[in-house]
């Protein structure tokens, strides 16, 4: 193999997603590698349509795929791209699957309103927030027919909602000038997360779980190969936001210390092990996913299923832990992956893109 490397990148708004993908990967074509894990430090000067990025980075934002945005959201964080052909951590894997895998199972589960009927499909032990409104059309929704609480998403993008805690304060007409901008944008511009592209976007209404007055703790459970290996707690999303990671056996990992013994400060739940049956029940096909539930009052209702935690950026999830489950995910990288399913998904896509009314 001969090493490729470069004193100066000019780059334009055509071929700079190819170009800056090809810093950080091993080519599979021509046998040569490409600098894994390159520094901006290392380059005199990475010019983008002329503008250098080392002294402008913001401009990235403007005008360019969400996928390489996303990219060099990255290396913001991490002073370094990903190793996107030759994985190792958990985010380097990540971004494998943003570029490569296609499994049309994932869009899928990234639609919030068919990955209901996945669920309803693969086990009958967990409850779905109830449906009470869809539609393709925000001057549609019936607001009069709903409840004095519930939840407004988008089902084809991720941190679309906006929470309805009691309706006779509601601003109804605040509430469809969102459900009207989010039906008409894709959310795979945003970061380029594949599984999204192809989603026939819908607004979806369900039922707001609340105990006491507040909202459930929600339990992101890392699975790989149906096993849980992780577990991601988050207590008050929407307020002060606390996030703490747990082993199965509830010990404490952070992205410095992945062999800490002590247990975790927040209250190990009672049912956490149908909890995390449930978790591996729905991600036994899969190499990875990561399954978010919550834990009402004894309850285990089922939030949303994650192919892409953090979209790669690492948020969360970097140092020690990062490397940690990225040794967890087994992918062969010389396969191609291909979807084998016990019936036809995208029939059952089709078939849910009627608007559903409960009332």
């Amino acid at each position: 193999m001969s090493l490729v490397f470069f004193e100066h990148i000019e780059l334009t708004a055509n071929n700079s997603l190819f170009s800056l993908i090809s810093l950080a990967t091993m080519d599979k074509h021509n046998n040569s590698t490409i600098i894994p894990n390159y520094p901006f430090s290392a380059m005199p000067t990475l010019c983008v349509s002329g503008v250098d990025l080392k002294r402008d980075p913001k401009v990235y934002k403007r005008g360019f795929p969400g996928l390489f945005r996303n990219l060099m959201r990255y290396h913001d964080r991490h002073g370094a791209f990903p190793r996107i052909n030759d994985p190792l951590t958990f985010n380097d894997k990540i971004w494998y699957r943003l570029l490569y895998d296609r499994r049309q199972i994932f869009t899928v589960l990234a639609d919030k309103f068919v990955v209901r009927d996945f669920v309803s499909i693969n086990i009958n032990r967990i409850i779905l927030p109830k449906l009470y409104f869809s539609t393709d059309n925000s001057d549609n929704i019936q607001f009069k027919s709903l409840p004095d609480s519930f939840i407004v998403k988008a089902n084809h993008g991720s941190g679309w909602t906006y929470i309805v805690p009691d309706k006779s304060k509601a601003d109804f007409q605040r509430i469809t000038k969102y459900c009207r901008s989010w039906l008409q944008q894709n959310y795979y511009d945003r970061k380029g997360e594949w599984a999204y592209k192809n989603i026939k976007p819908k607004i979806i209404i369900e039922e707001l779980l609340t105990y006491k007055n507040k909202l459930p703790e929600d339990y992101k459970f890392f699975c790989f190969g149906g096993n849980v290996a992780a577990i991601q707690i988050d207590i008050d999303r929407f307020g002060r936001h606390e996030t703490q990671f747990v082993t199965p056996d509830w010990k404490v990992l952070t992205p410095y210390s992945v062999d800490c013994q002590n247990d975790a400060s927040l209250p190990k739940p009672r049912n956490l092990i149908s909890m995390i049956e449930v978790a591996e029940k729905l991600s036994q096909s899969f190499d990875f996913l990561r399954v978010d539930l919550f834990n009402l009052n004894g309850c285990i209702y089922f939030g949303e299923i994650t192919v892409y935690p953090g979209a790669g950026v690492g948020k969360l999830i970097h140092g020690k832990l990062d490397s940690y489950l990225g040794r967890l995910w087994k992918i062969d990288i010389n396969t191609q992956q291909v979807e084998q399913q016990p019936f036809d998904y995208i029939n059952l896509i089709s078939s849910r893109q009627k608007g559903f009314n409960l009332f």
